[in-house]
């Protein structure tokens, strides 16, 4: 059985790079993880669907480079079936 994704533990290991931004960027994240819409995400083809818009949606965020997107995908590729995640500075 897959372990289930946890948008909460995920943000706050890898949105602390900056205190200040953290605290916006947790904001904004608190209130996606906290979307009643994520309900909504019961198959593969929606979760597929939603990690491919956030990727695209990266493409329009000047900070968000190609790298930054693999960089991220890999850590997180390596927690699949862990217990923890790796921490800030593992990316």
């Amino acid at each position: 059985m897959a372990k289930e994704f946890n948008i909460k533990k995920w943000q706050e290991i890898f949105l602390t790079e900056d205190e200040e931004e953290t605290i916006d960027i947790s904001k904004d994240a608190q209130r996606i993880a906290d979307h009643p819409l994520l309900d909504k995400i019961n198959t593969k083809d929606e979760w597929v669907d939603i990690m491919k818009a956030l990727m695209d949606h990266g493409d329009t965020i000047n900070t968000i480079s190609d790298s930054v997107k693999k960089t991220t995908l890999l850590a997180m590729v390596k927690t699949i079936g862990k217990e923890d995640t790796p921490k800030n500075g593992a990316l």
